[in-house]
């Protein structure tokens, strides 16, 4: 018995020493390690020997303060469950420190506790292992999804504005067409009457994939919690992303005193960078003039924005005009 028990045991110290990952004892009451394998020096750049030698061997991996902290608090803790009949086990922690060549170093230790016959916690044995390539990897890996979030956030919101944008000159090329059936078909060979139904058919199918665009563009902004804006911000944010327009025209923004109000800030943004741009774009013979006002309604901020623009022709109107004028805008 005395054999095979000493077999063994050579048996797992062979195992334990020639992990690369670092095996170790601890003592809970006197924090104090009482075996380490020899990876250790590899790990933290301390042989087996120093570590057991230290004091405080707990910070051995801890120069970062927190991670310190972290390790001694867990250690308390163990004491406490021990101190009152709990069982220790499974434990598993993360700490960010230094070896002792000063290079940075993760390491994750998982623990068990080990009783003797009378259920007291006589020791804590456990394994660390360098962690530092998986952390790098989760770091990397975070930064590319904030930067992909970043990049579809700005898709989307392109192809919000392409999509507005590409409205009202398609509705000219598909009115004109229209026209041209209404008008010339029937009284041209029949190769003008084709040529026209697919000049009117493509026009159509163009607007409805503008619209799904449209459609698509605005999911990511829909549902998003309104928040605090201050409405001058945004109004200047959008003279500014519209800064060329408006150098090119002559254009003249004026506005009253704007106030902070609760809102999706940019479907805002998107609501008067549109109103603006479309001021600029369908301005008559003078430059653009827009003003943005606000009045008080009770409770709500009602906020009109004027331009001495062409205006719209009533055809293209998707509201009843006989509601316009019940119609705040």
């Amino acid at each position: 018995m005395e054999e095979a028990l000493r077999q063994s045991e050579t048996r797992y110290r062979m195992l334990a020493e020639n992990m690369s990952d670092m095996i170790w004892v601890l003592d809970p009451w006197t924090g104090r390690y009482t075996y380490v394998s020899p990876s250790c020096l590899a790990l933290s750049g301390c042989t087996a020997e120093e570590i057991m030698a230290m004091e405080n061997p707990l910070a051995v991996f801890n120069t970062n303060p927190e991670s310190a902290e972290a390790a001694f608090a867990r250690l308390r803790e163990i004491r406490e469950i021990a101190a009152t009949g709990g069982q220790y086990s499974r434990d598993r922690l993360e700490t960010k420190g230094r070896r002792r060549d000063g290079s940075a170093v993760w390491v994750e230790s998982r623990a068990n506790g080990v009783y003797d016959e009378t259920g007291k916690l006589t020791a804590i044995q456990g394994i660390s292992m360098d962690i530092t390539e998986r952390k790098r990897i989760e770091e990397a890996l975070a930064k590319k999804t904030e930067e992909l979030a970043r990049s579809n956030k700005e898709l989307e919101q392109f192809a919000y504005i392409a999509s507005h944008d590409l409205q009202e000159p398609l509705r000219m090329v598909a009115s004109y067409t229209e026209l041209l059936g209404k008008r010339y078909t029937g009284k041209l060979d029949a190769d003008a009457d084709d040529f026209i139904h697919y000049a009117v058919d493509g026009a159509n199918r163009m607007k409805r994939l503008i619209n799904d665009l449209l459609t698509y563009s605005r999911v990511g902004t829909q549902g998003k919690p309104f928040i605090s804006v201050e409405m001058k911000d945004v109004v200047d944010t959008a003279m500014a992303n519209l800064k060329m327009a408006i150098e090119d025209t002559n254009a003249r923004i004026t506005c009253d005193t704007l106030p902070c109000v609760l809102a999706d800030d940019v479907q805002l943004l998107q609501l008067f960078q549109n109103l603006i741009a479309n001021a600029i774009k369908f301005h008559g013979e003078k430059a653009p003039e827009v003003h943005i006002s606000v009045a008080r309604d009770e409770s709500d901020w009602v906020v009109s924005v004027k331009d001495n623009g062409i205006g719209i022709d009533p055809k293209h109107f998707e509201t009843d005009l006989s509601d316009l004028s019940k119609t705040p805008r």
